[in-house]
């Protein structure tokens, strides 16, 4: 008998995604407007690099729209053990994105109601990437200029922000720190921000993090919290014990909006991977929000479970308003 294998030195792989539509919104001509979305995704892998790219096209008989061809992504990408480089286009986040976070929704489409030209739905970075990731101590740079996915494929309002940044952190008896510093340059205007984040284990099988983050630029006294200073905080703590577990949450977004809205700080509201009938949402207003989020569960043996989860944000930027919701869930 004789036996041998195979090994691949190298692997390609890609899917596509179209959408069709026919129909317009009431009252906007032309009532059988038809329009084509196609969105092509091609990855190839050799050893230790990467490469991907993406095709982006949209067609429609509505001479208002504008129909386009383009290749929004492409990337290359070297990993070797603790090094990691990336050049093109790519998703990041720094600590748990009060500063920056980039990030897309996989198979899902946007469109905006000015434009009406569909787009995929993400914000990326395109630029460099460098990482190390060690067991002591971890290191990422990013530069480059985020995505506004406000405006369609083409136009020049898209990529006019730029940021550098900087992320070291240090693990030490389960412990970690970390700092952050980013530079954030548009239309000439430059400003610095600067932020720390601790994580770990505590005692009796609790779990917890706390970020902060603030704009530098106009007042560096990082421990001021009057409301004409700019700052973000989230800390959250968390415990599990057999079949139980508990999380609770809590956020303070003061004047904290960064350029077209590069950062993505935590919602602090439940978020499902189903869709649910009447299901309200709430998205942060960042310049003045506080809240808290709190979701106790319990799995049976026999898989079943119990989620309990309520959540609250107050926002006095122009007027009182608030947010609170219960969700109570058997599975």
């Amino acid at each position: 008998m004789l036996v041998y294998t195979l090994q691949a030195q190298s692997q390609i792989s890609g899917n596509n995604l179209m959408e069709y539509q026919f129909g317009n919104i009431p009252d906007v001509d032309p009532s059988d407007l038809s329009t084509l979305y196609d969105q092509l995704n091609i990855q190839y892998r050799y050893k230790i690099f990467k490469s991907s790219f993406r095709i982006e096209q949209f067609f429609s008989i509505d001479s208002v729209k504008r129909d386009y061809i383009n290749l929004s992504q492409f990337l290359f990408q070297y990993q070797y053990k603790k090094l990691e480089l990336q050049v093109g286009n790519f998703y990041e986040t720094l600590g748990r994105g009060l500063l920056y976070r980039s990030f897309e929704i996989p198979a899902s489409i946007k469109e905006e109601k000015f434009y009406r030209t569909r787009q995929g739905f993400y914000r990326d970075l395109q630029g460099v990437s460098f990482k190390y990731t060690g067991d002591v101590f971890k290191f990422k740079a990013i530069r480059g200029k985020p995505l506004n996915n406000t405006y369609p494929p083409g136009n020049d309002l898209q990529r006019t922000e730029q940021i550098e940044a900087v992320q070291p952190e240090i693990h030490f008896l389960n412990q970690g720190l970390g700092l952050m510093g980013m530079r954030y340059v548009e239309q000439g205007s430059t400003t610095w921000y600067s932020g720390i984040f601790m994580e770990g284990p505590l005692p009796w099988n609790f779990n917890y993090y706390a970020e902060y983050a603030r704009d530098m630029s106009e007042n560096p006294n990082i421990f001021e919290f009057s409301e004409e200073n700019r700052y973000a905080l989230y800390m959250s703590l968390n415990h599990s014990w057999g079949n139980y577990g508990a999380s609770f949450e809590l956020k303070k977004y003061q004047n904290f909006i960064i350029g077209s809205g590069i950062s993505d700080p935590p919602t602090l509201i439940k978020e499902h991977t189903y869709r649910l009938l009447n299901r309200s949402t709430h998205i942060p207003q960042l310049y003045n929000e506080s809240g808290f989020q709190f979701e106790i569960y319990y799995r049976f043996n026999d898989g079943k479970l119990l989620t309990a989860n309520a959540s609250r944000g107050a926002n006095t930027f122009i007027d009182v308003f608030h947010f609170s919701e219960f969700f109570l869930e058997f599975y």
